[in-house]
């Protein structure tokens, strides 16, 4: 589409990593007067991973987003954006190494692009009638390409 443009983008700390300590494990951590499971892990990499109770997984780009900015020269001051989590969209959207990078700054709260519903918006906008809108939206674009 000539006014929508796909970019990815890659937080510092993209992957999600995921850590449990075994009871033994657990208590040598404690013995040792750790600050935490991570400091633990990280200076006993071997042992843990060693451990067949011991759990420690890594999700790669986790935290990854794919970017769609939808925008016209004809109306600067307007444009639409939208990010689609790399979990969900890589089974639909190019590969990461394909397309442009982004970078941006953090956003108050927990989204780094846009901002959450309200509560209030949540009842008047239900996921059924924007997915409806949106679906809408689509095969009204596609009727010009």
């Amino acid at each position: 589409m000539p006014y929508a443009m796909l970019y990815f983008y890659r937080p510092t700390d993209a992957d999600k990593l995921y850590l449990e300590l075994c009871n033994d494990h657990e208590e040598m951590m404690k013995d040792g007067y750790y600050w935490d499971k991570w400091e633990f892990f990280y200076q006993h990499r071997k042992l843990v991973s060693k451990c067949r109770e011991c759990v420690y997984s890594e999700t790669k780009d986790y935290y990854s987003l794919y970017y769609l900015e939808i925008k016209s020269d004809k109306f600067p001051d307007f444009s639409f954006s939208y990010h689609t989590p790399y979990p969900i969209g890589r089974k639909f959207l190019p590969h990461p190494e394909t397309l442009p990078y982004v970078d941006h700054v953090e956003q108050d709260g927990f989204f780094r692009f846009g901002r959450p519903l309200l509560e209030q918006e949540k009842v008047i906008h239900t996921e059924k009638d924007v997915l409806a809108k949106f679906e809408a939206a689509l095969a009204a674009a596609k009727k010009f390409f």
